[in-house]
């Protein structure tokens, strides 16, 4: 046995004490979790285990637990949740792992998306603005952990077809290109869907830009230069955008378009 192998059955352990901790209501301090790893002191095991104790926090802190002076449940400490820098004041030399803090900023956020007031990705690119592909990486989290799917029908009165399926995001839609054959609905690794033929009148090739901005919300961008778009029955001007709540209903030429998420 090497001592990588060594060290992953240790975060595996520690790991394990972190969840029977919580569940037992006598979470191990973090300080005390971590003594294992000090001789073989690794970055992303421990942004791992900050990550898992992260998560219990978050999730205890959406319950909204009370105060009790019962022995065995959870201190006014515990029920604090843990913010990304409380960690990197803790250990600052995460500071300069820049996949260790994005570690960290998915769990914070899959947390709070979870069992918070669920959070804009924008606050996280104020934190942490010198972390280039904070955005990105929490649109690939979603994408990966809350995908949205897309319930697909005509809408004319006399058609029972639908379709379902999941996207990725920033997803476009619109009418097929001429290379493109009619009827292929989602093309460029999911990123396009595809909702009419090419000589469909009134559905520009790029017609809507779907892009997440929450686990819960979406911006609607209208980008046809002159096609209207329909937003849960209200028509969009050529050139309009606006931020929604998921699940919300878009018209585009002869399909309706039903997006959720799971």
């Amino acid at each position: 046995m090497t001592a990588a192998d060594t060290t992953d059955g240790t975060v595996i352990e520690i790991l394990d004490r972190i969840d029977r901790g919580w569940q037992s209501r006598s979470p191990v301090p973090v300080s005390e979790l971590i003594a294992p790893l000090q001789d073989s002191f690794d970055f992303d095991y421990l942004s791992e285990v900050l990550a898992a104790d992260s998560e219990w926090r978050w999730r205890l802190a959406g319950f909204n637990a009370e105060p009790s002076s019962e022995p065995g449940v959870y201190s006014e400490a515990d029920r604090n949740p843990h913010f990304v820098e409380d960690y990197l004041e803790q250990f600052p030399k995460l500071r300069g792992e820049v996949s260790c803090v994005l570690k960290l900023i998915e769990s914070e956020f899959l947390a709070r998306s979870r069992w918070c007031n669920p959070p804009m990705i924008a606050e996280f690119v104020d934190r942490f603005d010198q972390i280039d592909e904070v955005d990105q990486h929490l649109v690939k989290v979603l994408d990966e952990h809350a995908p949205i799917w897309v319930a697909r029908d005509s809408r004319a009165v006399s058609s029972s077809q639908s379709h379902q399926f999941t996207v990725k995001t920033p997803l476009i839609v619109g009418r097929c290109t001429k290379e493109e054959r009619n009827g292929k609905w989602l093309t460029n690794d999911f990123r396009r869907l595809i909702v009419a033929d090419n000589d469909e009148p009134g559905v520009s090739r790029e017609h809507v830009r779907i892009t997440r901005v929450a686990i819960d919300r979406v911006v609607i961008a209208n980008v046809s230069s002159q096609s209207m778009l329909g937003v849960n029955g209200v028509d969009v001007l050529p050139g309009s955008a606006q931020q929604l709540l998921l699940p919300t209903t878009l018209d585009v030429g002869p399909s309706r378009l039903r997006l959720s998420v799971w």
